[in-house]
């Protein structure tokens, strides 16, 4: 091992070469193992949100005109208009999401779904809690626009 300035010098350049190199491989590889999966895990968590929520809306069609009218008024559609558009984007882009089938077009909808909806409601004190969620939501459709789908 070589002693004075000069190698103490040429030894933390190699390892400050070493740290570069490991870290880069270390991004490389959970880049290509870990994101899809979490990617995936993600997208389809979203997608059993909100197609749920829409099949819901569906079977119980009072509560989703219920809901429209009062829990998430739109002051520029009716009732009824925004529970038809609201649950299409909900099944809709939920199934799409789910099968990673044009991921950026389907979250699009469903972010500005979740957007109308957060700022739409009415939160009382007990409910900001799901408010906080509601934006970690957004947040994440969100990731889906931009990410996109399946890699490729």
């Amino acid at each position: 091992m070589p002693t004075g300035s000069r190698g103490v010098n040429s030894y933390a350049a190699a390892l400050l070469r070493f740290s570069r190199f490991s870290t880069d491989f270390s991004v490389r590889v959970l880049r290509g193992l870990a994101w899809p999966k979490a990617e995936l895990a993600i997208r389809l968590w979203l997608a059993q949100i909100y197609f749920v929520s829409g099949v819901l809306k569906l079977t119980h069609w009072d509560t989703a005109l219920y809901l429209a009218a009062h829990e998430y008024p739109v002051s520029w559609l009716s009732a009824g208009s925004a529970a038809v558009i609201g649950v299409s984007i909900e099944v809709i882009g939920g199934a799409l999401l789910a099968a990673g089938f044009m991921t950026r077009y389907a979250a699009a909808p469903m972010l500005a779904l979740a957007l109308v909806a957060q700022f739409a409601y009415l939160p009382f004190d007990n409910q900001l809690l799901r408010a906080d969620l509601s934006v970690g939501g957004a947040r994440l459709v969100g990731c889906c626009i931009v990410v996109g789908g399946a890699p490729t």
